[in-house]
């Protein structure tokens, strides 16, 4: 009669195994419930990083990649879903219908906007992850600066740094990097129409402690969320959520674009959800 039970108990209850495939055949990684230490510590960080506080999300799944143009392939295909494009310059359109150059195929998806993040989590089975979640994913619950921990070392992420091999003082220095004669040479060289994201496989040294590949740089990351600038300030402590609306969406990670200050862990930003350009993209969670 015990063995009975026991079986029953097997099949019945939930099981949360440290890593689950999902319908769109994403590895996704298990982050247990527990707290973590959110935001940064005063006098740290940007303003709407404020105040640090110890928070308790629910257990969540999160996938391990970005999700790719070879995903986001068969989802057009299956759904007919708009084409990605760019919200204001052609020339950075990487899509012929559902057809895109196959060296790009694992590399992240772009100039896709929150509502196509949505669509496609949501063809998935999935959803898009609350800010708060995506946060712990990034930092665990050691609070690391970056993904991988404190120290920014510019081979660990696909960003500014990692094209230049300079560590900038300032996003301008960055920013002007890439408008300069260098900048635009390894954009030749190494880049498609002015894009250049690398494999969602590639710099495993960036990753988390559980495995998370790009949480920093690579491309921005939609979350669920609206942005307020002070929603810190007054967040439940448990399974926070935005604001009810707005008008920017959140995203996080920083893109390849960026100076290493946008790729700490604890950076928000935020995007109007109709917004598509070269430097956005998603990862998709899922409730156990």
């Amino acid at each position: 009669m015990l063995g009975l039970v026991l079986l029953l108990v097997y099949f019945l209850s939930p099981v949360q195994a440290a890593e689950f495939i999902g319908k769109d055949g994403a590895p996704m990684v298990l982050i247990q419930e527990g707290p973590f230490l959110r935001g940064s510590a005063e006098g740290q960080g940007d303003p709407d990083e404020h105040p640090q506080r110890t928070i308790t999300p629910s257990s969540f799944y999160i996938d391990r990649y970005e999700a790719t143009n070879r995903r986001y392939q068969a989802f057009l295909k299956a759904t007919q879903h708009r084409t990605p494009e760019h919200c204001c310059d052609p020339a950075y359109n990487l899509w012929k219908g559902t057809d895109i150059t196959p060296k790009l195929l694992d590399h992240p998806v772009v100039n896709v906007d929150w509502h196509d993040a949505v669509a496609y989590c949501t063809w998935a089975g999935k959803r898009l992850p609350m800010e708060t979640e995506w946060e712990k994913a990034a930092r665990g619950i050691e609070g690391r600066e970056y993904p991988w921990g404190n120290q920014h070392d510019r081979m660990r992420a696909n960003g500014a740094s990692y094209w230049s091999g300079s560590d900038f003082g300032s996003p301008e220095e960055a920013k002007a990097w890439w408008g300069s004669e260098n900048g635009a040479g390894v954009m030749a060289v190494k880049g498609t129409q002015g894009i250049l994201t690398v494999l969602v496989t590639e710099l495993e040294k960036g990753a988390t402690p559980t495995g998370l590949m790009h949480m920093a740089g690579n491309v921005w990351e939609w979350t669920a969320d609206w942005y307020d600038p002070k929603a810190y300030e007054s967040m439940d402590e448990r399974n926070p959520r935005g604001p009810e609306g707005g008008e920017f969406k959140v995203h996080r990670g920083g893109s390849w674009l960026n100076h290493r200050g946008l790729l700490r862990s604890a950076v928000r930003d935020g995007s109007r959800p109709t917004m598509k350009n070269h430097g956005i993209g998603f990862r998709c969670a899922k409730t156990p």
